[in-house]
């Protein structure tokens, strides 16, 4: 299995695919089902603007899933902070979100910040595991409100 990276901006074949897979996180997350247009507004919104960096997480060629993640305006380093992560859900526990994550902060190395909604168990369990691995357990960890967000240095491709 071959997991890689495929910037959206650069990838407009696979839009279709990103409208239903983004349907499909949305209507998860929501926990009901979302409509077109919440879909066209929310995928406007993240192409509508410069710092929101959209990459198609790619395995053996065919997409899988997506990272949403904006560019924070930090003067003095790069910043990120991941939004939205998903994989398609018969994707899931084969290693892809591992593996994406991991490409995703060796690739945008700077400061991270990971958001997770309280609630969503499944979600903070993968986050607390990717985040404590990728860095060897250097890493922050508060509850900001209903999320537990994890903060972290990459230092790029290790």
């Amino acid at each position: 299995m071959t997991v890689s990276l495929r910037d959206a901006r650069q990838a407009p074949q696979q839009y279709a695919w990103l409208e239903r897979s983004y349907a499909n996180w949305l209507g998860e997350l929501a926990r009901r089902r979302v409509t077109a247009a919440e879909v066209s507004r929310g995928l406007d919104e993240w192409f509508g603007d410069r710092r929101n960096i959209v990459m198609l997480l790619m395995r053996d060629g065919l997409p899988a899933g997506f990272s949403m993640f904006t560019r924070l305006p930090l003067p003095s380093l790069d910043a990120f902070r991941m939004q939205e992560f998903y994989v398609e859900t018969e994707m899931r526990r084969h290693g892809v979100g591992r593996a994406a994550a991991q490409l995703v902060f060796d690739r945008f190395a700077g400061q991270w910040e990971v958001r997770e909604l309280r609630r969503n168990v499944s979600s903070v369990y993968f986050w607390r595991e990717i985040v404590r691995h990728y860095t060897g357990g250097r890493y922050e960890e508060t509850l900001v409100g209903e999320e537990v967000v994890q903060r972290f240095v990459s230092n790029g491709a290790r």
